[in-house]
């Protein structure tokens, strides 16, 4: 055996059975740069001067706030939001059966069993 490497193979042919070859791309040529036209100034009668730096209004004395009517609905006592005994009872009890149901679905679920 010879110590030589085969040679490399033959490049690809060029003829019709060639492989398609992608169409090259003719990128358009830049356009010149183009100045930016700055807007046309507002017409002078379009925006009304700022007011004056001195011209701020007179501060007027505080107005003595207003009583109401005597008709007027009173506001009515907060209504009792205690829970009783047995209503407290029954939503432990259905807390309770929902971790329940909870914890017997993760078990039918994920817990493999023999056999």
């Amino acid at each position: 055996m010879s110590t030589e490497s085969t040679p490399p193979p033959p490049p690809p042919p060029e003829g019709e059975n060639a492989a398609p070859q992608p169409p090259k791309l003719k990128l358009a040529k830049p356009v010149a740069a183009t100045p930016i036209v700055p807007p046309p100034p507002p017409a002078p009668g379009a925006i009304p001067p700022p007011p004056a730096v001195g011209a701020a209004p007179a501060p007027t004395a505080p107005r003595a706030p207003i009583a109401p009517p005597p008709s007027a609905p009173r506001p009515s006592p907060a209504f009792n939001r205690n829970v009783g005994p047995v209503a407290a009872s029954l939503d432990v009890l259905a807390m309770a059966g929902s971790i329940a149901a909870a914890v017997i679905l993760y078990l039918e679920l994920f817990v493999k069993t023999k056999g």
